[in-house]
């Protein structure tokens, strides 16, 4: 907002627009009546967000994730999937923009715990479906039910975190498992293959060479197997579901 017509209010999250005055604002009729101009353009530019269409800063919306009379919370052009949400936010008075800045305050702390782990979920997009309704939650919350809703709204975060957390752990193990299972077999060919070169004057071997050969090939090729497989780790989608023996047969 252009710092001539008064301050926005100091939210401690730098995507967060709001239209209220700080506490040392001017207090003049003009700057009430600039103000006033400043909170109905952006309850219109609320109403009318839409994908395609333009935030307050002229960024285009590219996904909306919710959306209210109040305030909406979306990505805009130029955002990553795993970017944090951005989020325009209007009161129809003062009382009511402190209050809503006051409640997003209060979760912003877990919030911002989710933020940074928000890259290691397999699908950002839907975590951040996820966290657009206990944010929805504390925005729309009256004083007098306001500890409720934020208490829930953190248990609600606690949540979204911890699954993080423990899907990313359950991937990680996953690719161990399935780089093990790779790693075995290679390991497996290669001691049977050296086996069959050191008693390879045994006639069991001299009347099976096209055999040997194969096995032979076949060792060098599990080599190149578990090279491609771990470069390619990163690029490969796991089901966190399996358990650790079934990543193995994998």
């Amino acid at each position: 907002m252009d710092n001539s017509v008064g301050k926005q209010t100091q939210l401690s999250d730098p995507s967060v627009v709001s239209t209220t005055k700080s506490d040392g604002s001017d207090k003049s009729k003009f700057f009430e009546e600039r103000f006033e101009q400043d909170r109905r353009i952006l309850s219109k530019l609320i109403s009318e967000s839409v994908v395609g269409s333009n935030d307050w800063y002229g960024r285009k919306i590219v996904r909306m994730f919710s959306k209210y009379p109040r305030f909406v919370l979306y990505h805009g052009e130029g955002d990553r999937e795993d970017d944090p949400l951005r989020l325009l936010f209007v009161g129809e008075d003062d009382a009511r923009e402190k209050l809503m800045t006051n409640n997003y305050n209060e979760i912003l702390i877990d919030l911002s715990k989710v933020y940074s782990v928000l890259h290691k979920a397999r699908n950002p997009t839907r975590i951040l479906r996820m966290l657009a309704a206990p944010i929805a939650f504390v925005l729309d919350a009256e004083e007098s039910n306001k500890e409720v809703i934020s208490n829930f709204a953190k248990h609600v975060l606690e949540t979204i975190l911890r699954e993080i957390n423990e899907e990313y752990s359950r991937l990680i193990t996953g690719k161990f498992s399935y780089i093990i299972g790779c790693l075995i077999v290679v390991i497996v060919s290669s001691i049977i293959s050296a086996v069959c070169f050191i008693f390879r004057e045994l006639s069991i071997i001299n009347n099976n060479i096209l055999l040997i050969q194969m096995l032979y090939g076949a060792t060098f090729a599990s080599y190149g197997g578990f090279t491609s497989v771990s470069i390619s780790l990163n690029q490969q989608d796991f089901e966190t579901g399996l358990r650790n023996i079934q990543f193995l047969l994998y």
